[in-house]
């Protein structure tokens, strides 16, 4: 696998060369080598190690099957029989196993729910009663495998019936009986791009920020030629409706952890002040990561934004109402994702729904709190303006250091962190949850995570430090530190945790190799000036004898938990 290209394998009791089909002509990344297990036989493939379709270290698996093929009992309700409850538990219950015996094979697992056509659901109130026919049947059998799943890090389940909902056709009779298809082309393509937008996301690609204009995108209306009083939004009328909900979507986003930003051509003070003051207004100033509100170039906004808040164009979505300044945008950050807008503003809050972009498959604390984050950034950076020096911010800032173990309580976080880091990373070592957890608990490894906070809030969990112990001597493994808190020393206090604990265990030196990437110079800076000896060719090879001590920034208070070692 890489992170542009992996192997899926198709896990099926139906023929799916329309969805095999579908994945290999998906644009954008990544791109989805497919292999197809045997047809007809799904249990077996997943239960079967030696079958051929694991055979070449399949990086993921979809499983998409009928209702029959998990539960007898289904089929028996299709038949005209009563649902025996006791049985379809069973059987479900049988299937989820064998789906997590084929999940520990793969780095990413994804099963489909079931679904019936519309014709077998039995109509009106009978349908929701405990002898309701097949349509009862299939949602206890989908329940019961979300149960039994529920809790796999690396398995999501996947909501078939939306694809049928986006295809006109859905249900294909006639491909059916000649081929043994279910669904129509447009149902296989809609399934493809949402198994490729969840493993765009988990291999980092999710989109983290919305950049908004105002003016006929957030409300209706030019706000400094009617004043905020006359915006439309909200109210009795269907275009503002549409835009509240348009911020409802946005504001549910946002709490998933989405960052929303705005760049307006617009006087900045009249601007805010309907924000501040338009009763309808979902979204307030505390909802907004930053703001160019100006008269300047969207694109020259757009950039100035991005590094502002010191993420990747890669990151973004712009939302514009005209365009004109999206083709702008377009041509001049191709990096930015830019949709098509519709001139409806009924469609807004279903086209802001169906980009299928910000799905990131696992989102930890600190994802969610991302807007609060930057809000308290924002705090600091102004707090750092005002300052004499850099030494008085730093005192003033009250940095506490929280040094743990890894753990199952923060292995999520530790891996996105540990598999999403560029700048401040030593190695850039790249793996998943089990074979992190597997390497953590080898005799002579230590893995270690950092929780940095201050007096504006908290970063989260920030910094992961990690060394192997062979004699007396030990190896840095991962010295990882988020871009948000580098260069306010947590980096110096990382080194003086390692050199403490190392020194607990007996180890006389330390090393350090640094390992090029095309964005971890950062990380080399830093130990270049970190007053460890360096050594080798290129100077990239760095050493500390534990008989000296690593001294602790002055201004950190450190709080080393559960058997850390070393000194407070």
């Amino acid at each position: 696998m890489t992170a542009d290209r992996l192997s899926l394998a198709l896990v099926s009791d139906f023929t799916v060369t329309n969805l095999a089909a579908a994945f290999e002509h998906l644009p954008g990344l990544p791109s989805v080598d497919v292999a197809v297990a045997p047809f007809g036989q799904p249990t077996q493939v997943l239960l079967d190690d030696e079958s051929v379709i694991w055979s070449s270290n399949r990086d993921a698996a979809f499983i998409w099957v009928r209702p029959e093929a998990v539960s007898s009992a289904i089929s028996a309700v299709q038949a005209g029989s009563a649902l025996n409850h006791e049985l379809l538990h069973a059987e479900a219950v049988a299937f989820a196993n064998a789906v997590k015996q084929a999940a520990k094979r793969v780095q990413y697992c994804f099963v489909a729910t079931l679904t019936v056509p519309w014709y077998q659901r039995a109509p009106g109130y009978a349908a929701a009663q405990s002898d309701g026919g097949t349509a009862r049947a299939v949602a206890l059998a989908n329940e019961y495998l979300a149960m039994e799943l529920a809790g796999i890090p690396n398995l999501w389940i996947l909501d078939t019936q939306r694809w049928l909902e986006r295809s006109q056709a859905g249900y294909d009779d006639q491909l059916w009986y000649l081929a043994k298809v279910p669904f129509a082309a447009g149902v296989f393509q809609a399934a493809a791009v949402d198994v490729q937008s969840v493993l765009s996301g988990l291999l980092g690609r999710a989109k983290k920020l919305i950049i908004l204009d105002l003016d006929d995108t957030l409300w209706g209306g030019t706000v400094g030629d009617v004043g905020w009083e006359n915006l439309q939004l909200g109210g009795h009328d269907a275009e503002g409706e549409a835009l509240v909900d348009f911020q409802k979507g946005l504001k549910a986003l946002e709490k998933r952890g989405i960052m929303l930003g705005i760049v307006s051509k617009n006087d900045e003070t009249i601007a805010r002040e309907a924000i501040q003051k338009h009763p309808s207004m979902i979204l307030q100033e505390a909802d907004f990561v930053g703001w160019r509100i100006n008269w300047q170039d969207k694109a020259q906004n757009v950039q100035e934004l991005t590094q502002e808040l010191n993420i990747g164009l890669q990151s973004v979505v712009f939302i514009d109402d005209s365009s004109a300044e999206r083709a702008r945008v377009r041509e001049a950050l191709p990096d930015v994702l830019v949709p098509e807008w519709p001139e409806n503003k009924m469609l807004y809050p279903r086209t802001l729904m169906s980009l299928g972009c910000f799905e990131a498959g696992v989102r930890s604390a600190e994802d969610v709190g991302r807007t609060r984050m930057y809000i308290e950034e924002r705090r600091r950076e102004e707090a750092r303006t005002s300052a004499a020096s850099m030494g008085d911010w730093l005192a003033a800032l009250q940095l506490k250091v929280t040094v743990e173990p890894f753990a199952r309580a923060n292995a999520q976080r530790t891996v996105q962190l540990l598999n999403k880091t560029n700048q401040m990373n030593l190695r850039t070592r790249r793996m998943p949850e089990s074979e992190l957890a597997l390497w953590a608990t080898q005799d002579g490894h230590e893995l270690w995570v950092f929780t940095v906070s201050d007096r504006f809030g908290s970063y989260g969990l920030t910094g992961i430090a990690g060394f192997a112990v062979e004699a007396q001597r030990a190896e840095i493994t991962d010295f990882i530190l988020s871009c948000r808190v580098m260069g306010r020393q947590v980096e110096e206090t990382m080194l003086h945790v390692i050199v403490e604990r190392a020194r607990v265990l007996g180890v006389r030196t330390i090393a350090a190799a640094y390992q090029p990437t095309a964005k971890n110079a950062p990380c080399l800076r830093f130990f270049q000036q970190s007053g460890w000896l360096a050594s080798g060719e290129d100077g990239s090879c760095f050493s500390w004898q534990t008989a000296d001590q690593y001294a602790l920034p002055s201004h950190v208070d450190l709080d080393l938990l559960d058997g850390t070692g070393g000194a407070r």
